[in-house]
């Protein structure tokens, strides 16, 4: 049987490197910190694990004891938006990896 997809979690759209720093800017003026339970609940157990993976955590140095990460809620580009920040990068995870137009498209 097909798996059918996980809707309304937040997935994965870009990290500050990738993004316009307009973009990000806006994300962190409207940040709250919330809980690593929160943002993991947002994410679901697919996306929790893919990030934990991607920034090199195992079950020898677990996210869980790392206490430089950050968590945190928001709006990025007029979108609900969850982002972490480790090593002092926002990876930016959107309600469904929806977008809307980017601060430096909407100046011109």
């Amino acid at each position: 049987m097909a798996r059918t997809p996980t809707t309304n979690r937040y997935r994965f759209v870009t990290n500050c490197i990738a993004a316009h720093g307009d973009d990000i800017s806006a994300l962190k003026e409207t940040g709250e910190e919330v809980s690593r339970q929160t943002f993991a609940r947002a994410l679901g157990p697919e996306q929790w694990a893919w990030i934990q993976d991607q920034l090199g955590y195992s079950k020898d140095f677990r996210i869980t004891t790392d206490w430089h990460v950050g968590y945190y809620r928001g709006i990025y580009r007029g979108v609900p938006a969850f982002y972490l920040v480790h090593s002092h990068i926002e990876y930016v995870f959107t309600l469904n990896g929806k977008q809307g137009p980017s601060l430096s498209t909407r100046r011109r």
